[in-house]
């Protein structure tokens, strides 16, 4: 073991390799061997020959008896592309038999509850080992490792009924038979109670895909049908030593094995530096289009911890010798780890077991006997060592001590005592912290030295900006490679080889080669600007040199706030009154001119922080300044979310914030601002011509963009959720004046306040209903901003809703699917009932009171995180412009994506509703992302493959074409009003993420688990927070 911080981890990069593998080397452009192959042939004509039936069907059939409305039409002028799906054959005389299964500990027994998804899975794995029934079907079992199994043939004689089976469980560190090594005081015992629930009905399944759009969706086990074959899918995976589960059908090949040469190669390779790694996977998930069954793969790549001695590991997070300083940090980095130890006790027998970390021991602690329990001095006084209260002050195996029981008589001894009496060989490093491996009540400590990380754990935290850098190097990689990644490593992974027979036991074969499909190219929009000069993008991009804004206003009463050691640089004001007005802008000198100043503490003195922000702020309110611009001293995300709630929420002042390295290196960026301060002021920056909005402009349409943000895994247990909405107030499209809300935690459906008080079991306070997150009420308040601006009601009301994780099969609505985010197809039902009702609802009552018509409203799924990725297979496609680095810029090595306005609706889209794939914008690698605002780039994914958005047409009354959607969806992408790219989704959906994200900061410092202690658990309630809805009318 290195003490000098060696090994994997380290402060920085140590490789310009970085990320790189065989798939790395190759051609920009994928194709196979024999070239680019067109859509298959007869798939394409069931589509065609579907919306012929469809219309056929829409003139008998009244719209609100559709599940989903019905695809309008296809576009023409198609070109072909490749995409990450495979198409899947089913073998429909094989019989596949779902079943329940109920785990439940023996009372007799030292059994608990499988809790852990490391021992579900162990305890399954043992079953299939012990049991003769399941040994009997051989390849053909698989599992969730939850409640369900899949069979190839009977598992035994259902008419039997359910079956009970009585199993132990073993450690992955015994075989059978084999004498408990684990240091378990008896056996683990189970009982297993198997249920048969019927036949899974692929060939159903297969009828349906191949039915007429129209036809009664009347296949109500369509999804269990897919989730069965997920989980035939993950069974190969899952039997694979290498590779670990790490989410809902995500699969990653993880090194094991240090000591081999390749796999050390990999480590260097992968190392995002201190103490974690980049591992590849990948994403699978079956998916059903029309009259074929489709797989879905796609590559990922997350930050894991490496498996390696947990002392070294602690050397490379905290350095070495461990600085005092970071001890909080390093406690909550390998809070919750599993380890490995392994002891060889005097009499030779090897000890295994698998622990996990709870925390470090603090010296006030360290009085304990050898069960943990407090030791109480004669006047029953808590026994005490060191420093009562010192709460950053940890012991070591040197200075922890407990009684030792099993000495004649007791006596007091040190845990680096205990370990050479019990196992014959001294520690080596008795003067390092020492781990807490049981509970706050019962603590088991081990020295770090004799620990193992367990393989596998992905890291939950967030990552320093290094390691975001280093993720991206190895993550982000072009179309070919990607391609190249997926038809290799990613087929092998999921068993389609001829070494794995697990898809064939069961009757499953997959085409390995990609599917073709029909795409077709959208036309950018041109865009105007001051006294309507145009501009016109090429790939996504504008230059507006020489062009003013559209609307530009003053800019005035303002001023800098410099924070902590941020300075402005001398020559700042010059530069930036150049760029306002060469954006038409009028401007007046900063009062104060020098601005004012905030002195910050150190970066984890978040109270102080905290006061002298809100300090300056309130200093600038006194001021009467309508504006500040913000100078960051680094990217701290905690003092952002401060500068948002101070100005937004308690005083109203307007803020732009910048890092200061940003003014020192990049002139460009003062422009950058420019487009801040006009659109805050209430400016318009740029506008897109009324022609290619088709409705927007010839009738009046409110569009709406509606967005939901969860707590992050950093938060508070009950933390709130955030909810956004966004709407344009006219014709323009510059302005999208937003309500904002919470609501409770996690609940991604925005529920009527009767709903949530009924929730609740109770009612809130007076005065603070308004912390309910309620649609129609955030609806109301974009109608009446829409009228004080235009003197009427908007006849549309165009809606963009986020759909997170969408799962996009939808034709039959389910309610009880459970999702992670965002609106799956299990939903959409919901959605219906309990956002399109209420806003149905309100609108009513609203133009009731005017006398006025009730507005068309259409409803469009915007899914942003998903898996759908094309390929482009010839170069008439491809987006030539966009480079991966400067020096395959200076080779003339392109990126090579598909061209931005690339539409793709059929070939794998629904069978039975209306959707499409639209990229609207060019992959940058390195700008900022939606989670991270405060990084002040212009937008744009973190991935050298564009991705594209997901629009799924959930309810429309306005009768748009697809053609005319796809058009208006697009354009609007380009109205993102800070930036002089087109943006990934829709500027509605856009600006609504945006909102929320300013929701969690106002929430952040009263949510956020920052600087308590691991594990920490709180009686939270929502009614206490500062900030529920709104901002400072100021």
């Amino acid at each position: 073991m290195s003490r000098a911080g060696g090994g994997q981890g380290g402060g920085q990069s140590k490789t310009s390799s970085l990320g790189n593998d065989q798939y790395t080397r190759g051609l920009q452009i994928f194709n196979y061997a024999e070239g680019p192959l067109a859509p298959d042939p007869e798939i394409s004509k069931k589509e065609d020959d579907n919306i012929r039936l469809a219309k056929e069907a829409f003139a008998k059939t009244p719209a609100q008896d559709l599940v989903l409305p019905l695809r309008p039409g296809y576009g023409e002028e198609m070109f072909n592309m490749r995409t990450n799906y495979f198409q899947m054959s089913v073998d429909t005389n094989k019989e596949l038999f779902r079943y329940k299964v109920r785990i439940e500990p023996k009372s007799d027994s030292n059994a608990r509850a499988l809790k852990n998804d490391r021992k579900r899975r162990q305890f399954y794995k043992v079953l299939f080992e012990d049991q003769p029934d399941f040994q009997a079907r051989g390849l053909g079992i698989a599992t969730d490792y939850a409640d369900t199994l899949i069979t190839c043939g009977l598992l035994y004689d259902k008419t039997l009924g359910p079956k009970d089976y009585l199993q132990v469980y073993r450690s992955e560190f015994e075989q059978k038979g084999e004498q408990n090594t684990t240091a378990q005081s008896s056996e683990q015992k189970y009982k297993v109670t198997v249920t048969c629930t019927g036949k899974v009905s692929s060939a159903e399944l297969i009828k349906y895909i191949n039915s007429r759009p129209s036809d009664p969706s009347d296949f109500n086990s369509r999804l269990d049908v897919i989730q069965a074959m997920n989980i035939i899918v993950a069974a190969s995976p899952n039997k694979d030593q290498t590779i670990f589960q790490a989410g809902q059908n995500k699969f990653f090949r993880y090194p094991r094995n240090v000591n081999d040469r390749s796999l050390r190669d990999m480590y260097r390779n992968c190392d995002l530096t201190d103490g974690l790694i980049a591992v590849r996977g990948y994403y699978s998930s079956v998916r059903t289009s029309t009259s074929r069954i489709l797989l879905n793969l796609n590559a990922q790549c997350s930050a894991f911890y490496p498996e390696i001695n947990l002392l070294e590991l602690m050397y490379i997070f905290a350095g070495d010798p461990i600085r005092p300083m970071r001890h909080q940090d390093l406690e909550e980095f390998i809070h919750r780890l599993r380890v490995r130890t392994v002891q060889i006790t005097r009499e030779k027998k090897t000890v295994t077991r698998e622990k996990t970390i709870r925390g470090f021991s603090h010296k006030h602690e360290n009085v304990l006997n050898r069960t943990g329990k407090q030791v109480f001095n004669p006047d029953n006084s808590p026994k005490m060592k060191g420093t009562k209260g010192a709460t950053h002050d940890f012991g070591s195996s040197d200075s922890i001590t407990f009684r030792d029981d099993a000495h004649s008589p007791p006596k007091m001894i040190s845990v680096k005592q205990y370990f050479f009496k019990q196992y014959g060989e001294a520690l080596r490093y008795p003067e390092e912290l020492v781990v807490n491996c049981g509970t706050d009540d019962s603590p088991k400590w081990i020295p770090p030295e004799r620990c193992i990380v367990m393989p596998g754990q992905p890291y939950r935290g967030t990552l320093s900006d290094l390691q975001k850098t280093n993720m991206l190097t190895v993550a982000a990689r072009g179309p070919g490679e990607n391609a190249r990644r997926i038809n290799g490593d990613g087929l092998g992974v999921i068993g389609v080889s001829p070494q794995s027979q697990t898809l064939t036991a069961f009757g499953i074969t997959i085409n390995p080669k990609m599917v073709s499909v029909h795409a077709r190219l959208l036309p950018a929009p041109s865009l105007l600007y001051h006294k309507l000069s145009v501009t016109y993008p090429r790939l996504a991009e504008w230059n507006v040199r020489g062009k003013k804004f559209f609307s530009p206003l003053t800019l005035a009463k303002w001023s800098w706030l410099r924070l902590g050691r941020a300075q402005v640089p001398d020559n700042s004001w010059d530069t930036f009154q150049k760029a306002l007005s060469d954006c038409g802008m009028g401007n007046i000198p900063p009062d104060p001119f020098h601005g004012l100043h905030a002195q910050l503490g150190g970066s984890g003195d978040d109270d102080t922080n905290d006061r002298a922000i809100g300090d300056a702020i309130a200093e600038a309110k006194k001021k009467e300044l309508r504006m500040l611009w913000v100078i960051l001293p680094d990217n701290s995300a905690a003092i952002y979310s401060r500068v948002k709630f101070w100005a937004d929420v308690k005083h109203g002042i307007h803020t732009v914030c910048v890092l200061q390295r940003k003014l020192a290196t990049d002139q460009m960026y003062y422009a950058n601002v420019a487009h801040k301060f006009n659109l805050k002021l209430g400016g318009i920056n740029h506008k897109v011509p009324g022609d290619r909005l088709g409705i927007l402009d010839k009738e009046s349409t409110m569009v709406v963009g509606i967005d939901v943000a969860h707590p992050t895994p950093k938060s508070i247990e009950n933390a709130p959720s955030v909810v956004g909405m966004v709407a344009n107030k006219d014709k323009i499209f510059g302005q999208w004046p937003g309500s904002i809300r919470i609501q409770l935690s996690r609940q991604e459906i925005l529920k009527t306040r009767k709903v949530m008080l009924e929730k609740n079991d109770a009612a809130l306070p007076e005065g603070k209903e308004d912390m309910v997150a309620n649609i129609g009420l955030m609806m109301e308040e974009r109608l009446e901003a829409y009228y004080f601006n235009n003197h009427k009601l908007p006849e549309n009301i165009l809606i963009y809703r986020d759909g997170e994780s969408l799962e996009y099969n939808a034709s039959r609505i389910y309610t009880n699917q459970s999702v992670s985010q965002g609106v799956s197809e299990g939903q959409y039902q919901a959605v219906l009932d309990l956002e399109l009702k209420p806003i149905q609802e309100i609108c009513a009552s609203n133009y009731k009171k005017k006398s006025t018509k009730p507005p068309k409203i259409t409803i469009v799924i915007v899914a942003k995180r998903h898996h759908t990725r094309f390929y482009p297979t010839n170069e008439q496609y491809v987006d030539k412009g966009h480079f991966a680095s400067r020096a395959d810029k200076d080779k003339g090595i392109p990126i090579c994506n598909p061209l931005n306005g690339t539409v793709v609706d059929r070939g794998i889209t629904m069978q039975k509703g209306w959707d499409f794939y639209l990229q609207s914008h060019a992959a940058l690698k390195g700008t900022a992302s939606l989670e991270q605002p405060f990084l002040l780039e212009d937008p744009a994914d973190d991935d050298d493959q564009a991705k594209p958005a997901h629009y799924v047409v959930l309810h429309d009354e306005i009768g748009l074409a697809g053609g005319q959607l796809e058009q208006i969806t697009h354009s609007l992408c380009y109205q993102y009003q800070i930036a002089t790219k087109a943006v990934s989704v829709c500027s509605p959906a856009y600006y609504a993420d945006i909102i929320c994200e300013r929701g969690r900061c106002y929430l952040a410092k009263y949510v956020s688990m920052r600087g308590k202690p691991p594990g920490t658990r709180f009686d939270f309630d929502a009614r206490d927070l500062p900030w529920t809805s709104k901002v400072h009318p100021g």
